[in-house]
């Protein structure tokens, strides 16, 4: 029988380290002891349980929020149903319910648990109403269970009811079963004894609960106390722990925007699509850094010194290009600018106290110009102290070497401008909206000092004159200058840009500091903002990449340790199936073997945007090495530290303090430089930033088609191991560990496009050319820790040589070059039979004719050549088969990479027309419609390693649609789905309804017995998404995926779903394919009218009621209802107004056959004459008309629709989304929008087979899921219902019933037709050949009016 275990408050915190770190105040602990108190005043022991109910909600309310948490939310309490006592997160009935209570009389032993006692009536009634709100959906966020008499509490972890009675798949159907009253018993008692009972009784283990016993009288000691404070407050009780920062991937808006308007930039909404771009004409500013890098370009040589075929990268004509380029100069300058104000933090946070100030060098006085600027980029940070002037040496005495490339001039800076030569004196309004304006912010500064003395630019010498720019404009007058992004008025802008300083977290405090503007994480939401909208990407927040990081790692860190090569190698962890099985297999002695093995796991996202996937899985790769315990110091001790990941970020805490460990300048004197540091702080600090490196430079890899992008990761990645930097032992604690060079592991490029495949052989091109792959892997380690910019372009060199050799070689089997040496060889041949004694000989003019056809053949063939190995389409090409070393084996074969993450861009497939025919040759899964996710999909498995794990969050689309089949068959056939849970339309992308889904592939040939997760996520955290999942998560056949669609339903509903399909034709079979949508006009406000606006025109022009149609929206069509309309349609179709002029059909039935002489002077003079009434009204809207995509052949037409005839007939319609049926019939002739589908036809039958229980169930199981459980009834799944086989008597039966239940809602709207529909429902079941038990599981809810 399962044992209860009951543990102590102060058990129950020490097993807790999140509950031990929260510290009550003075004020809330009294606040917390007089609720306490009032409860066990008011609370009598002799009374019945009803008695004590108030006060113990009352109790709850007021401890789990105000006035014990001020911070907290109110709470509300109450009875709900048969539930004693609920408690909601909000303080209405509508929000979540976190606490199911049951209460019992103390005198009530009998059905009261007892430390010895678990299978008692109290638990009972708490397991039935569990599996009850379970089954309605309502228990996603319950966060506990209690028994309680108000002196006793027994408080249980709602994840244990989910694990031993929901996900215990042969007790959760009993429960169905009596729910449905096919056990004997119907009674709750009937559960309880025989259900629930029976079942504890065959449970082994222990059942673990808080257990507080208040009946000796309340405790004063203060740590008791605290502990009951913790027990009964939000963080234990409801999982709500407060947070002693913010979540760092919440985009603070105000800094945003700022940024935008410093940087010359607008976001605004095109066509319901987010767009960053230049400011419009009448609002650029001198001073903004867009506009000023625009007009320096302007004065100077501009692009001329850009490359052709890298310039053609920034856009097709010149403005786009010179607007494209000085972004990217911007986003170069800004990122180093947020990485210093990061640093900056850093040495500030390192050295508290009076030296604080001497480490804060991002102010006026310090870098009062652009040349500072400059300077303080290439002069300064790039070269060593003992390279650096002595005016510079003294200037930024404490500043670090970083040696990252970071600090390298970028090709752009060297071809187009420096910072150095933007106008330090061009206006900049102040943003209306500055957080200084709303703080009291300064006045402008005055003008700069007279320069400082130092160099322009890193190409000139420290001893060189500076060189004298252009002559810049004078500011306006009412424009104050523009200081350089970072202060405003003589002091630092600490408003506009505060970091939360890198590193671990500080201890909390006591009450939540506000919000800091910027984090470290949140930089790639702003710049995936302004690099991605353009470009189909959007930044994936923080939970989603923490869920696929961590899971699909934990997944791949197991198969690394007990499958290929590490079963031969570590016997001793063979058969470890899960991640506590490995972490207890693994030997003290081997620990240091295991931690080398680790870091050989490969991490690739292919479309890497700003590095969140890279960053996320960077910190769990940490966090899941120190739970294995294999975070070695450099010595191989282990590391007594737990990291874990919070907010998406890493989080370091002292086993021996529980405390987040700090690192820290114990002294530092000025003077000298010299420093002292605890010996434990350096040796944790140097661990984790090396294990930080090594995981950069072997384990984390990325691409990305977008050069700003890839900048951005780079950055991000920096960070991280800024904020574990440390100042190393020799030399008296003075120079900081320098950064690594991220080039190599971090490229730009196009992902889906390379020139060689990923088996073509390169075991033998190594060897002809003397290269061997561990050659290539040391250059490679050799470029990650080059010091100096000499020795980087060095060993940049040395590898683009090796690669370029290598291009070569692999190219010799390229079918290209086959072509061209056939073509020489036929010219060799040739030319060698007229000497050629036995070969027939040609005279002299055919000879020269055949010889010039050869040679214009060869010509043709090295022009082919060159386009293919040089041509546009293969500029930005990415070869994966050995720009990555990492992953070739000693015999460069393409090994591939562990695990693939990522979030592909959502491209349409009109955007990439011009790659069509490559991606047709080269993905399986083509198909002229996909969008461009479809083929990452495809390409991140075929990179994966034999046995890795993809794990994307894409589009659900491809499920049901057309375009979606041949992935759905490709996936389906050769590789072993893991999960896929989908969001449906919520909007996990901010303002971008998505509809995003996480997919997680397993590089593994599936089985007949091969199984994945699924499941339908109903809304954004909180509670966490692990949570979420584990509740409605569900196991899927992988054989029970059809072609026509996956349905992501369990084994049994899969099995019934099986047997309604299988008993009928699916509906467009049925209804010959004639299935259509509605009208997508692109301009509603034009083309569809009130009743008012009809009339008038009608007045001005009968004749306008001939183009003038009843228009539906969906939400016009109701539940067997004939739909009225509210709006109007103004139809011209595509080719009315060629009709009129006098244009002749072709063979394909449109106006394509201009005529001799037109019937009017003009296609406007047509619809002039014809309509006058209607042209005059529409004229207004012509500049917005003109411009949608969504049009005929003039900008008043609609666009082309072969079934505008189809809408005047009887047909059966439905709305789009819709939570249940609503398919009505529509005798008027409606035309109706998009929003809606139909079917020509008057058929009562299939109307009611439509609108029966067992069609909502199959919708249920095939349809996407939207907000509140809607349903995405779209052709593609309403396609697949089906039909059931019927007699022509079984038909006129069902007919008659929908024709009575249509007469009653005619005659009034609000009848009740329940019974009628009841008896559709149970004809049409018997059609289907349910069981009673079958029809009764096939649930709807009731239709409404």
């Amino acid at each position: 029988m399962l044992a209860l275990l009951p543990q102590t408050p102060a058990q129950a915190v020490a097993a807790d380290a999140a509950l031990r770190r929260l510290q009550p105040t003075a004020d809330q602990l009294a606040a917390f002891q007089k609720q306490l108190a009032e409860l066990h005043r008011h609370l009598d022991p002799t009374q019945r349980e009803k008695h004590g109910e108030k006060h113990i909600i009352t109790f709850l309310e007021r401890v789990t929020g105000p006035p014990v948490h001020p911070d907290a939310p109110v709470r509300y309490g109450n009875s709900k149903g048969d539930r004693d006592l609920v408690l909601h997160f909000g303080d209405t009935a509508a929000s979540p319910v976190g606490l199911i209570m049951e209460v019992k009389g103390s005198k009530n032993t009998r059905e009261m648990l007892a430390p010895d006692g678990l299978n008692r009536k109290a638990f009972q009634e708490l397991v039935y109403y569990y599996c009850e709100d379970q089954a309605a959906g309502e228990a996603a966020e319950l966060s506990r269970l209690i028994v309680t008499t108000g002196f006793e509490w027994y408080i249980f972890d709602a994840r244990d009811f989910l694990r031993l009675f929901v996900a215990d798949k042969a007790f959760h159907k009993l429960f169905l079963k009596f729910k449905q009253g096919a056990l004997p018993g119907t009674k709750t008692d009937y559960f309880y004894d025989h259900v629930a009972g029976e079942h504890l009784r065959g449970l082994a283990g222990e059942l673990r609960a808080t257990y507080v016993d208040l009946r000796a009288g309340l405790p004063t000691a203060p740590g008791a106390l605290a502990d009951l404070w913790r027990i009964f407050g939000p963080a234990y009780l409801l999982k709500e722990f407060p947070s002693a920062r913010p979540d760092p991937n919440t985009l603070n808006q105000e800094f945003y925007n700022e940024l935008l308007y410093l940087m010359g930039l607008q976001e605004q909404a095109v066509g319901g699509v987010r767009r960053i771009g230049r400011c419009p004409e009448g609002e650029r500013q001198p001073g903004a850094l867009l506009e000023n890098i625009l007009y320096q370009m302007g004065i100077g040589h501009g692009l001329e010194l850009v490359p052709p075929a890298e310039l053609a990268a920034y856009g097709d004509d010149p403005a786009r290009q010179r607007e494209e380029v000085a972004l990217a100069l911007c986003l170069v300058w800004v990122n180093r600018l947020l990485f210093l104000k990061l640093l900056e933090g850093q040495l500030v946070r390192y050295h508290p106290g009076p030296h604080a100030a001497d480490f804060r060098f991002l102010t006026p006085a310090r870098l009062p110009e652009y040349d500072e600027l400059n300077k303080l980029f290439f002069g300064v940070l790039n070269r060593p102290p003992a390279q650096r002037p002595p005016d510079v040496q003294a200037a930024f005495r404490e500043l670090p070497y970083l040696n990252s490339s970071l600090f390298q001039p970028t090709a752009l800076e060297m071809q187009v401008l420096y910072a150095s030569a933007l106008n330090d004196r061009a206006g900049l309004r102040p943003f209306p909206q500055s957080v200084l304006k709303k703080r009291g912010g300064p006045r402008p500064p005055p003008p700069p000092p007279t320069k400082p003395s130092g160099w322009p630019c890193p190409t000139c010498s420290p001893s060189s004159t500076p060189s004298t720019s252009a002559p810049t404009p004078r500011p306006s007058p009412e424009l104050p200058r523009a200081p350089p992004l970072f202060w405003r008025g003589g002091r630092p802008h600490r408003g506009l840009v505060r970091f939360h300083p890198p590193g671990p977290p500080a201890p909390p405090p006591r009450r939540p500091p506000p919000r800091p503007l910027l984090s470290a994480a949140v930089l790639g939401l702003v710049f995936e903002k302004i690099n991605g909208y353009r470009d189909g990407s959007f930044y994936t927040p923080g939970f989603v990449t923490m869920y696929m990081a961590r899971h699909t790692l934990r997944r791949a860190v197991v198969r690394r340790f007990t499958q290929g090569p590490a079963a031969a190698r570590f016997p001793e962890l063979a058969g470890c199936a899960s991640w506590e099985e490995l972490r207890d297999s693994f030997r003290r002695e081997r620990r240091a073997e295991y931690a080398a093995w680790f870091d050989g796991l490969t991490v690739l996202d292919p479309a890497v945007g700003s590095g969140h996937f890279l960053v996320s899985a960077l910190n769990e790769l940490l966090a899941l090495k120190a739970d294995l315990r294999l975070l070695l110091d450099a010595d191989g001790r282990l590391l007594d530290y737990t990291l874990r990941v919070e907010h998406d970020e890493l989080v370091v805490l002292d086993n021996a303090t529980d405390a987040p460990a700090r690192y820290q300048v114990a002294t530092y004197d000025a003077a000298t430089g010299q420093r002292t540091v605890p010996a434990q702080a350096t040796r944790l600090q140097a661990a984790l930033f090396h294990q930080k490196r090594a995981l950069m430079e072997h384990a984390l890899f990325g691409v990305d088609l977008n050069p700003n992008s890839v900048r951005i990761c780079r950055l991000r990645l920096w960070i991280e191991l800024l904020k574990h930097a440390y100042y190393r032992p020799d030399g008296g604690f003075q120079a900081l560990e320098t950064l690594p060079n991220l080039d190599l592991n971090v490229r730009a490029g196009n992902s889906l496009v390379s020139r060689h495949a990923l088996g073509a052989p390169l075991g033998q091109v190594f060897r002809t050319a003397g290269i061997t792959v561990e050659r290539y892997k040391s250059l490679v380690h050799e470029y990650f820790g080059a010091s100096g910019q000499a020795a980087r372009q060095q060993l940049d060199g040395a590898l683009a040589e090796l690669k370029a050799n290598v291009g070569r070689r692999i190219s010799q089997a390229d079918p290209f070059v086959k072509k061209v040496r056939d073509a020489e060889a036929q010219v060799l041949l040739l030319e060698n039979s007229r000497t050629d004694l036995f070969s027939k000989k040609l005279d002299d003019e055919s000879y020269a004719l055949e010889l010039r056809r050869r040679t214009l053949l060869v010509e043709q063939r090295r022009r082919e050549l060159a386009e293919h190995q040089q041509g546009v389409f293969f500029q930005q090409a990415f070869e994966w088969r050995f720009e990555f070393p990492e992953v070739l084996d000693d015999d460069a074969r393409f090994r591939g990479f562990d695990v693939v993450l990522g979030n592909p861009p959502y491209i349409r497939q009109e955007a990439f027309a011009a790659s069509k025919p490559f991606f047709k040759k080269r993905f399986a899964t083509f198909d002229s419609k996909a969008d461009l996710y479809v083929y990452f999909v495809e390409l991140g498995l075929d990179l994966l390693a034999p046995g890795g794990e993809l794990s994307f969050i894409a589009p659900n689309k491809w499920l049901s649609t057309g375009y979606g089949a041949p992935l759905r068959r490709w996936l389906q056939s050769t590789h072993e789905l893991v999960e896929f849970i989908d969001f449906g339309d919520l909007y996990v992308f901010p303002q971008t309804k998505a509809y995003p889904a996480i997919l997680t592939v397993h590089r593994r040939a599936p089985t007949a017995a091969s199984s994945f997760r699924a499941a339908l996520i109903p809304q954004l955290p909180p509670p966490a998404l692990e949570t979420q999942v584990a509740a409605h998560v569900r196991t899927v056949a992988q054989s029970s995926l059809a072609d026509a669609g996956w349905t992501l339903a369990d084994d049994d509903n899969h099995a019934l779903l099986a047997k309604l399909k299988a008993a009928g034709r699916p509906l467009g079979e049925y209804v010959s394919k004639n299935i259509y949508r509605g009208i997508l006009t692109g301009l509603n406000p034009a083309f569809v009218i009130k009743p008012e606006v009809r009339a008038r025109l009608i007045a001005e022009d009968a004749r306008s009621a001939e183009i003038i149609k009843p228009f539906l929206a969906g939400r016009d069509v109701k539940r067997y209802r004939q739909p009225r309309n509210e709006s109007y349609l103004l139809l011209l179709p595509s080719g009315w107004t060629r009709k009129q002029l006098g244009w002749q059909r072709n063979a394909r039935g449109t106006y394509a056959v201009a005529p001799i002489t037109p019937k009017f002077p003009t296609p406007w003079d047509a619809l002039l004459a014809h309509y006058p009434a209607v042209a005059n009204y529409l004229l207004p809207f012509e500049a917005a008309a003109t411009v949608r995509t969504d049009q005929g052949n003039y900008w008043w037409e609609l666009r082309a629709c072969d079934y505008y005839g189809e809408f005047e007939k009887p047909k059966i319609m439905w709305k789009e989304i819709a939570t249940y049926q609503e398919f009505a019939l529509d005798m008027d002739g409606n035309y109706s929008n998009n929003k809606t589908f139909f079917i020509p036809s008057d058929d009562l039958f299939l109307l009611g087979v439509l609108n029966s229980a067992p069609v909502f169930y199959v919708l249920q199981q095939i349809t996407t899921k939207m907000k509140d459980n809607a349903m995405a009834m779209q052709i593609p799944q309403v396609s697949q219902i089906p039909i059931p086989t019927a007699t022509a008597a079984q038909q006129a039966e069902v007919g008659a019933l929908v024709e009575t239940i249509l007469a009653a809602r005619a005659a009034d709207a609000t009848a009740d037709t329940a019974a009628a529909e009841a008896a559709v429902d149970a004809l049409v079941a018997a059609l289907y050949d349910l069981t009673p038990a079958e029809a009764a599981h096939l649930a709807r809810p009731a239709a409404t009016a």
